[in-house]
């Protein structure tokens, strides 16, 4: 007579070694998707950023275009709609900020193309979390050559031409008028965002 026996195997849990290896990865994987979350973060943040900065200086472009109405300095009820509305970039301004501005000279007068005396600043923008300007340059170039940077940009539009009145300022080269202007913004962590304007009043950003 046969006789079967039946073997009943037991059921085991995890190890201490393969415990120990589980939390290990897991450890791993967490402390790696904080990392990249942090980085892509910030990223979008300075992308949003310069997008923030093309807008507005499409927002004086378009000011100037729309007749938008301003006062001018003779008297609060006294509008014009010949206003050149501008961005100013640099010089006396910190390299956090860039300020959105509209010429409020007498009507008649010759409208002020930069940021000073005979504008009214409407707005001041102050950028976050260690985003800096670090360059304005005169010339479609990565880096900037020191020969093409300048000290401080204005972006300009006076209705009805549609076109960008680019005026920069250099030690190297005094006051000028170029064709092209790239605004450079830095994050904390290093990723760089560029602004361009041309004078035909394209305006794009990219890495």
């Amino acid at each position: 007579m046969n006789v079967k026996t039946a073997y009943c195997k037991k059921s085991r849990g995890f190890t201490i070694i393969e415990m120990v290896v589980s939390i290990g990865i897991f450890a791993f994987m967490t402390a790696f998707l904080v990392a990249k979350y942090g980085t892509f973060n910030q990223s979008v943040l300075l992308t949003n950023l310069a997008y923030d900065t093309a807008i507005t200086i499409r927002n004086a472009q378009a000011s100037a275009l729309n007749v938008q109405g301003a006062a001018s300095t003779t008297g609060v009820s006294s509008l014009s709609f010949t206003n050149a509305y501008g961005v100013h970039f640099g010089g006396a301004t910190p390299v956090n900020q860039f300020v959105y501005y509209v010429n409020t000279a007498p009507t008649g007068s010759t409208p002020v193309m930069t940021y000073g005396p005979g504008t009214q600043t409407l707005t001041v923008y102050t950028m976050q979390t260690g985003n800096t300007i670090t360059s304005v340059c005169t010339q479609q170039e990565n880096p900037c050559l020191a020969t093409d940077a300048a000290t401080s940009l204005d972006i300009a539009f006076q209705r009805p031409n549609p076109d960008a009145i680019i005026t920069a300022y250099s030690v190297v080269n005094g006051t000028t008028t170029p064709a092209y202007a790239q605004i450079s913004i830095t994050a904390a962590d290093g990723s760089v965002r560029m602004v361009s304007v041309r004078s035909t009043g394209q305006i794009s950003v990219g890495n």
